[in-house]
């Protein structure tokens, strides 16, 4: 579940494509709260509530999660960096990190960086 790209169908309100958009530029923001993309929006944090739960198929948390996930396997395939640096420039703390990749991915973020090491996806 990935949507790095999203833009949601042609039935999406304008509102939640600027939502969705706001997340994938600030996703890395450890503090990324309903309250700042409601305020970005400029309505109340409930109406961006409901009208997420009305359109999308995922929490908000699981959408802002899987693009953090992804763009932190991006990292550790093409980057000399530590894990934990990784976790803190995808939004996260190392020990958070550690148990959310693993919950996701199947496999510790190590296991990952050290079977992904230099690979790159040519599809991107």
């Amino acid at each position: 579940m990935f949507y790095n790209n999203f833009t949601g169908g042609t039935d999406c309100p304008q509102k939640l494509k600027r939502g969705i958009y706001y997340i994938q530029k600030n996703y890395e923001r450890s503090d990324l709260s309903l309250e700042d993309i409601s305020s970005f929006l400029g309505i109340r944090r409930e109406s961006f509530c409901r009208l997420w739960k009305k359109y999308m198929d995922v929490r908000i948390t699981d959408f802002i999660n899987s693009l953090r996930i992804e763009k932190a396997k991006k990292l550790l395939s093409n980057d000399c960096s530590y894990i934990s640096q990784v976790a803190y420039r995808v939004g996260l703390t190392p020990k958070y990190f550690s148990t959310l990749f693993r919950k996701r991915e199947g496999c510790t973020p190590r296991e990952y960086k050290e079977g992904n090491s230099g690979k790159v996806n040519i599809l991107e």
